[in-house]
């Protein structure tokens, strides 16, 4: 009987403190903007949001119960909580405490029940107080693919559209709005019908483009923002081109040329040049032309579809059979190179069917081949050359040429140096300096200007010894215009000769 009347009495001094004491919230900002605390706010779906805000204590003059453990809590929609702030106080006045804290989506569910609450209690007796509430928002971000869809004018495909949200959190449904001219698993659908999150539809009428598809997301059984889908004509098929020979060997002959589509409704055709080709009829998708003289045209085809849309096709086409030269590069020393060219004025190789990989270039005297465009070759000195045959295979056949590759006459020069190959260390010759780049490899230097197992004998035409040297560089400065031979001899045996020409 006594412990039954000492708890009444306990539970009667819990609701006497209970009511001596009251705790809410007030003068709320959110990123620093006067915000009101009955309107939910607004989180992102990353990051966080400050808040700034009073609790506001009303305590009974001459009423103490503390300690008190006080905390500021953030509930999740599941009812989890985290404490973000947490006091001890010995005793509470009436008046107010200021706190600055900064809330992180992450410790919040996707939720409307997202909370904060000032949270106190008397330690002595076990009596709680909350506060009223701050309450969070925290909402899926939905989107729509594909916010555009491209339509074939002739041959409509169908769209899949698809409403994806950045969370699976929560109840979803979607409602979607279907404008005219779609069908529906085959069936011709206008209005709202509720489906998942994906629907396939077809456009009805080919060349007719249907109208907007939209879709609302339902989440937590309350809609969000509507998102739209418009339609657009593809644009016209990037295969569509002019077929037909780009190279007619033989004139006067006609030759026809088509638009490789069924679905072209309208074409202008045009040529570059009425002088080589002459328009002899023509439809949507084809053209006949007559051929009169060996040349480069561009036949032009502007073509339309059913639905309006346009596109610009040319091609080139060379009239005969392709000519083709050699021209030696400017800079030839005897280091060489030469290059095939068009014989045509304002044609190129390319232009008249000849590419780089169909060029091939064969030595007559060892065989070796090369394609391309250019030919190139080195030797000792300048008195050297070869027979070069050159085949070009083009839709006239196979065409044929050649041409002797030898270097130009050399320049005046008086400076020379024994040099070695850089592939074969064994193999010397003279390097006429300064008149261009070493044919074979880089200049011989040894560690000084004179070698021990080298010679040099140079005679002239009548076979007098002008110069006998272990250097390695030397010069002919005081010999008159002429020709002479210069001999190598290491470690007595002759290992080169070489006919010099001073001009």
């Amino acid at each position: 009987m006594k412990k039954i009347l000492l708890f009444c009495i306990l539970l009667i001094t819990f609701i006497g403190n209970a009511q001596t004491l009251s705790m809410n919230i007030g003068t709320l900002a959110v990123n620093n903007n006067p915000a009101d605390i009955n309107i939910p706010i607004s989180m992102p779906t990353a990051g966080s949001v400050n808040v700034k805000f009073n609790v506001l204590y009303n305590v009974v003059t001459g009423y103490q119960a503390g300690p008190y453990w006080f905390e500021i809590r953030l509930y999740k929609g599941n009812g989890n909580y985290k404490v973000l702030k947490e006091v001890t106080y010995s005793n509470i006045l009436t008046g107010f405490v200021s706190f600055d804290l900064n809330v992180d989506s992450f410790d919040l569910n996707y939720s409307y029940n997202n909370y904060l609450v000032a949270f106190l209690k008397s330690n002595p007796y076990g009596v709680e107080w909350y506060s009223n509430k701050i309450t969070f928002q925290k909402k899926p971000t939905f989107s729509l693919s594909p916010l555009k869809s491209y339509i074939d004018c002739n041959n409509p495909a169908p769209v899949t559209f698809t409403c994806t949200s950045n969370t699976n959190e929560g109840s979803f449904s979607y409602k979607w709005n279907i404008g005219q001219g779609w069908n529906l698993n085959g069936v011709p659908t206008t209005g709202t019908i509720t489906a998942g999150s994906s629907i396939t539809l077809t456009p009805t009428t080919p060349g007719v483009l249907p109208d907007l598809v939209k879709v609302t997301p339902v989440w937590e059984n309350i809609g969000q923002g509507t998102l739209t889908s418009s339609a657009a004509f593809a644009n016209i098929d990037p295969s569509i081109t002019i077929t037909g020979s780009t190279n007619v060997c033989s004139f006067p002959s006609n030759a026809t040329y088509t638009i490789n589509s069924s679905t072209i409704t309208n074409t202008t055709w045009s040529v570059s040049d009425p002088s080589i080709a002459e328009i002899i009829s023509s439809s949507p998708t084809s053209i006949n032309l007559s051929l009169k003289k060996q040349g480069l045209f561009t036949l032009n085809a502007n073509i339309s579809n059913s639905c309006g849309q346009t596109k610009s096709l040319s091609k080139k086409i060379f009239v005969g059979t392709p000519r083709y030269s050699f021209k030696a590069d400017p800079n030839n020393t005897n280091y060489v190179t030469f290059y095939a060219i068009s014989d045509i004025p304002n044609v190129s190789l390319e232009d008249q069917g000849i590419t780089p990989n169909n060029f091939m270039w064969k030595r007559t005297d060892d065989g070796s081949t090369q394609t391309g465009f250019s030919y190139s070759a080195n030797g000792f000195g300048y008195d050297w050359s070869f027979f070069v045959e050159t085949s070009a295979i083009t839709d006239c056949g196979v065409l044929k040429s050649g041409i002797t590759i030898q270097p130009p006459a050399p320049k005046s020069c008086d400076r020379y140096a024994i040099a070695k190959s850089s592939s074969s260390p064994s193999v010397y010759f003279i390097e006429i300096d300064p008149c261009g780049p070493p044919p074979m490899g880089k200049r011989f230097t040894p560690t000084s200007k004179k070698t021990e197992n080298l010679k040099l004998i140079v005679v002239d035409a009548r076979g007098t010894v002008i110069l006998d040297t272990n250097n390695i560089s030397f010069d002919l400065e005081r010999q008159l215009p002429g020709t002479y031979y210069a001999t190598i001899i290491r470690d007595g045996k002759i290992v080169h000769k070489q006919t010099l020409l001073k001009q």
